[in-house]
């Protein structure tokens, strides 16, 4: 769990995604951008490790699935997972694996990256809320 603290820090609209990935016990997120309108794509990423890649790309996978069955009215951005080694600060040290949740807008439009960002904070409620639900 992310302290309140270090919420204050992180992008105002991509900070409740975070949030919500800290939640998942195998989760600890690194870095984050919103994403900034500019010429050209408009990219919004998070950096995250994870102890247990197994139940991260479970995780995952279970995520893209509910992406295919949606019935979407609104065009979504790229969304890109990708796995990567080692730091750029070497005073750092991963605990496990590390990925980078990306979501690219191919256009300048701020609208399709902010519904990026607005389903994917709807499926990480869904999929806590399902978690939850199951434990009891």
């Amino acid at each position: 769990m992310i302290p309140n603290e270090a919420l204050a820090g992180i992008d105002e609209k991509i900070r409740e995604v975070v949030r919500l990935l800290n939640k998942l016990p195998f989760i600890n997120t690194i870095s984050s951008c919103q994403g900034h309108p500019r010429r050209g794509p408009i990219r919004c990423y998070i950096s995250m490790e994870t102890s247990n890649e197994e139940q991260f790309l479970n995780f995952i996978t279970k995520v893209f699935q509910k992406y295919d069955r949606l019935d979407l009215e609104y065009e979504l951005p790229l969304i890109s997972l990708s796995k990567y080694y080692g730091w750029a600060d070497d005073d750092l040290t991963s605990l496990g694996s590390n990925f980078v949740l990306e979501l690219i807008s191919p256009s300048t439009e701020e609208e399709q990256m902010e519904n990026g960002r607005k389903w994917l904070e709807r499926i990480l409620r869904r999929y806590l809320d399902e978690k939850i639900l199951h434990s009891m």
